[in-house]
């Protein structure tokens, strides 16, 4: 595809709260489609959280508030994001970039879509807004993630690959076998806020990983 994976955040407009969860969604897509947004992995969040200081200047509720919108992992076509990326200031609305389109898509729509700050690893991103996202209680359907658009389950082909995937995979680095692990720390939150950083070792250098074997990865991870 040869665009950069840019992270994307839909806030939707307060008179859809009311819609169910599959019809955010698909609206969602919809509005991003109108903006240029080709495709990716959608993962939604129900709450947003101010701490104090950013409840009193936003004049929001101190804490979590229920506020559903979307993180995706995505693309931005044409000339992906990089014409706004690159800009020095100007009048975005009449830009023919992401940024001027997105803004005309507001005024008809009332969604928020914004393009974020350049990752610097995008499977970090990933582990983190998974790390909190919202899941549908009591459906057999719902899922943590999908994909949809240029990314969708129907465009997807393996090519020179195995078709039974999952029984081995190997480190793209140095080529080993991956096997199952197990966290021995007591931390809830392995990464940093912004997601890029992975505790290895505890404060007193004692290892915080070990290797699980098959029947507790199975009884551990479910």
């Amino acid at each position: 595809m040869g665009l950069p994976v840019e992270h994307i955040v839909v806030s939707i407009r307060s008179e859809d709260y009311g819609l169910s969860l599959d019809a955010l969604r698909q609206k969602a897509i919809r509005l991003m489609a109108n903006r240029g947004i080709i495709g990716g992995s959608i993962i939604f969040h129900g709450f947003r959280y101010a701490n104090r200081k950013e409840a009193n200047i936003k004049g929001v509720p101190f804490g979590w508030r229920w506020s559903p919108h979307f993180h995706i992992l995505g693309f931005v076509g044409s000339e992906g994001y990089g014409l706004c990326r690159k800009c020095k200031g100007g009048d975005c609305y009449a830009c023919k970039g992401f940024e001027g389109v997105t803004r005309r898509e507001n005024k008809k729509d009332g969604w928020v879509v914004k393009v974020l700050d350049k990752r610097k690893t995008v499977g970090g991103t990933c582990w983190y807004q998974l790390n909190h996202c919202s899941i549908q209680r009591g459906s057999k359907k719902s899922h943590a993630t999908t994909w949809f658009g240029a990314c969708s389950y129907r465009k997807l082909e393996i090519i020179n690959g195995e078709t039974d995937v999952g029984i081995h995979h190997k480190c793209p680095i140095c080529d080993s076998e991956l096997v199952h692990i197990r966290y021995l720390g007591e931390a809830k939150l392995l990464l940093t806020r912004k997601g890029e950083i992975l505790s290895m070792f505890a404060e007193d250098g004692a290892h915080l990983w070990e290797v699980a074997h098959e029947g507790d990865c199975h009884k551990e991870c479910g």
